[in-house]
């Protein structure tokens, strides 16, 4: 991905105002505790230009951060795309990840998606 992520985050925020932003996300209920529930943001991209998908990983990486208080468990953000993915599955050390359909859900997103269930 080209560019910091401070770049992107830069970026993000300063065209935050004017951007309407579909969002998809799941919660898990903790049966009242207190603490937040683990949640995840998740974005679909259907399109094979290499430049609307890095934008939208850069999305992604915006959201992890603007939403860090209330996204929990791994990863905290996902997305989607309909294109062919080269590349290794997702790590557990990043916070965000990407996937293609063809190999959607990769297994370990999976587990970080079903822990804590």
């Amino acid at each position: 991905m080209p560019g910091p992520p401070e770049s992107t985050l830069a970026a993000g925020f300063a065209r935050q105002s004017a951007t309407l932003r579909a969002r998809s996300g799941r919660t898990r209920d903790r049966g009242g505790r207190a603490a937040p529930p683990p949640a995840q943001d998740g974005k679909a991209k259907l399109s094979e230009d290499t430049g609307y998908l890095v934008g939208g990983y850069q999305e992604a990486m915006l959201y992890a951060a603007e939403y860090a208080g209330e996204l929990g468990g791994w990863p905290r953000a996902i997305l989607v795309v309909s294109s062919a993915l080269p590349g290794a599955a997702p790590s557990r050390e990043d916070e965000v990840v990407a996937a293609d359909w063809a190999r959607w859900v990769p297994e370990e997103v999976l587990d970080g998606l079903l822990e804590g269930l």
